[in-house]
């Protein structure tokens, strides 16, 4: 991989971190990033905005934490700490998600753009879910699309996915 690295630009893609969550990181995961990424030094690495432990549990899936200050605040702190533990900022995505979270006072796109603003990370822009929570919201992806930071966007991520028959379930496929 290290030689691939030198070669290509090569991206690490982390999806168990949980940085946007008013709980701190697992530091035993952060160093297993900050390990992988010191072996193979690729040219950036990258980690969903969304949580996937609260109070001990893991849920097993990447969960839209609640878009209000107190998440905000906890996940500008574990940005901070995956920034010291691996020598860079990752490049953070926005997932998809279908439901709004509970206990929310921002929108998405607000709570991204305010992420992005205090801790100074680019944004790894995902195409698909960007446009599965416009079609589970029932919003434009469009104008979705242009309320994101895109003057922070440094990479771009294309998955897989379709809307099932009702059309409900565009981010779980």
């Amino acid at each position: 991989m290290r030689e691939l690295a030198r070669q290509v630009p090569l991206s690490l893609h982390s999806v168990a971190l949980g940085l946007a969550s008013s709980e701190p990181v697992d530091e035993r995961r952060l160093a297993r990033i900050a390990e992988l990424t010191s072996r193979i030094e690729p040219d950036h690495w990258s980690e969903h905005l969304a949580f996937v432990r609260a109070g001990g549990f893991e849920i097993g899936h990447l969960a839209a934490a609640p878009y209000r200050p107190e998440t905000l605040e906890g996940t500008l702190r574990n940005v901070e700490r995956a920034r010291r533990a691996v020598g860079s900022l990752p490049h953070l995505e926005n997932i998809a998600t279908s439901i709004r979270p509970p206990g929310s006072v921002w929108s998405e796109e607000h709570f991204v753009g305010q992420v992005l603003q205090g801790t100074r990370a680019p944004l790894l822009l995902d195409l698909h879910n960007l446009y599965a929570n416009a079609w589970n919201f029932g919003r434009d992806p469009v104008a979705l699309l242009r309320a994101l930071p895109l003057g922070e966007v440094r990479s771009v991520h294309l998955s897989g996915g379709r809307a099932g028959r009702s059309g409900s379930d565009a981010a779980g496929r």
